[in-house]
């Protein structure tokens, strides 16, 4: 690592500390400018991260790599935010066009997976249940 980069505007990246710090100098995990769109996908009933179905092998095990390595679905933080902007979507307190600015990735799964045609009539209908409601209120999703 070329410690001369350290201050190039070419080398900087919009990250969060808490992923900086998991990534360190750790050469597993992929570099979001460098990947296709696709290689992430959102498991909707977990939401999760996997990787897409259709990737080589060995791409898809730098996937598991980085999502691990990062702590994407191991760190509560991360899923429950994901979940906080799919259910505030679901529930119009949030639109596409906020999706698109503030939580992009979210954004292309909901479209590349259909989720207004194949998940959003479940969803409502899941929230419609007093007690599930409830649940996910008390877990601070709603």
């Amino acid at each position: 690592m070329d410690s001369k980069l350290a201050y190039d505007w070419n080398n900087f990246r919009l990250c969060r500390a808490k992923l900086n710090n998991r990534k360190d100098n750790f050469q597993d995990v992929l570099d979001p400018y460098v990947i296709s769109n696709g290689w992430f996908r959102i498991n909707f009933a977990t939401f999760s991260l996997e990787p897409d179905s259709n990737l080589k092998a060995a791409d898809a095990n730098a996937v598991v790599q980085t999502i691990n390595r990062l702590g994407l679905n191991s760190d509560d933080q991360y899923v429950n935010e994901r979940a906080r902007a799919v259910y505030a979507y679901v529930e119009n307190r949030l639109s596409m066009s906020e999706l698109r600015r503030f939580y992009p990735f979210l954004a292309s799964e909901i479209a590349a997976q259909k989720f207004d045609l194949n998940f959003l009539g479940q969803f409502r209908k899941t929230l419609q249940n007093p007690q599930v409601r409830a649940a996910l209120q008390s877990q601070g999703l709603l």
